[in-house]
């Protein structure tokens, strides 16, 4: 059964619209973080996140949301990278959840120092993005890649994006570390 028949002609538009919107979600949050990781890391006790795997989370989850940022935007491998934002989202919403109930949350840290947000406003805004991306998700069904080259150039795009954030994140994380900070 073709896919394409059963859909309304607008749902293209809005899965597309759908994709942009949470890339650019993913990869300004991403961003925010690896340029100021300690923003982001000190954040990260009122999640109840401490030792290793507090810097370790500090360290990855910027690279990890360029890297889906740019997949959607890229709109490589759609359905699988909406349904990692999906999954990445829900831990998102029950770590939020979680320390808004404890009332150790102030700030959730989504977007680093760029935006503050309270976890009542984090709560509601992530969540109307778990819907955006299980609808990407339903949309993308039966989507083809676009030949061989379009997906190669969109892996090493975000690859390479991903890498340059990942470095970042660790040198600032260093340079802060080292109470060498940028005025």
């Amino acid at each position: 059964m073709n896919v394409e028949r059963l859909r309304p002609p607008w749902s293209h538009r809005i899965h597309l619209l759908g994709s942009l919107v949470l890339g650019l979600l993913f990869l300004i949050a991403g961003a925010s973080k690896s340029l100021d990781p300690w923003s982001f890391h000190v954040t990260l006790p009122d999640y109840g996140i401490t030792g290793v795997a507090r810097a370790s989370v500090a360290l990855l989850t910027p690279a990890i949301e360029v890297v889906l940022g740019l997949a959607l935007l890229l709109r490589w491998q759609t359905r699988r990278a909406s349904l990692v934002a999906a999954l990445a989202l829900a831990v998102f919403l029950v770590l939020i959840g979680w320390g808004w109930w404890r009332g150790s949350l102030v700030d959730c840290g989504c977007f680093g120092a760029m935006l503050k947000r309270s976890p009542g406003e984090a709560f509601a805004i992530d969540s109307a993005f778990l819907l955006v991306a299980v609808a990407v998700w339903r949309g993308a069904r039966g989507e083809a890649e676009r030949g061989r080259f379009a997906h190669r150039w969109r892996l090493v795009v975000s690859v390479l994006a991903g890498g340059v954030s990942l470095a970042a994140t660790i040198a600032l994380f260093l340079v802060g570390a080292t109470g060498i900070r940028a005025t």
